[in-house]
C-alpha cells in the first residue's frame, strides 16, 4: 500500500465497509492563508473541502482495494464533510450506538 508518494496516515486492519479496509489521510490547511482567503471569507470550510478534494485525487488509485476517507481540518476548526461523517461513524461504532439512537438517520 505504501509507495514513495502515497503514505496515508492510518488504515484499519479489518474490512470496514464493502469488504474493504478503511484508510485515511489528514491535512490541516490554513484558513487564513492568502491562497485560501478569497474562498474562506465567503464559505466556511472552503479550504478544508479543497484540501479533501486534493487528497481524493491523490489516492484515487486505491479505491479498488481500500475505502479512502480524506480528513481535512482547517486551522480555524472547520472539518470537511467526510471527516465529520467518519468521526460520527467511529464514535457510534466504538460506543455501541446507532445513528437512530443519535437521531442522525
Amino acid at each position: 500500500m505504501k509507495t514513495a508518494s502515497k503514505r496515508p496516515d492510518g488504515v484499519t486492519l479489518l474490512p470496514w465497509a464493502r469488504g474493504k479496509p478503511s484508510v485515511w489521510d489528514v491535512t490541516v490547511p490554513d484558513t487564513y492563508a492568502d491562497s485560501h482567503l478569497a474562498d474562506t471569507v465567503t464559505m466556511a470550510g472552503a479550504a478544508a473541502d479543497k484540501a479533501a478534494s486534493t487528497k481524493e485525487t491523490k489516492y484515487r488509485q486505491l479505491a479498488n482495494s481500500l475505502l479512502f476517507v480524506p480528513v481535512a481540518i482547517e486551522t480555524a476548526g472547520t472539518w470537511n464533510h467526510l471527516a465529520v461523517v467518519l468521526q460520527m461513524f467511529y464514535f457510534t461504532y466504538n460506543h455501541g450506538l446507532t445513528l437512530a439512537a443519535l437521531n442522525l438517520h
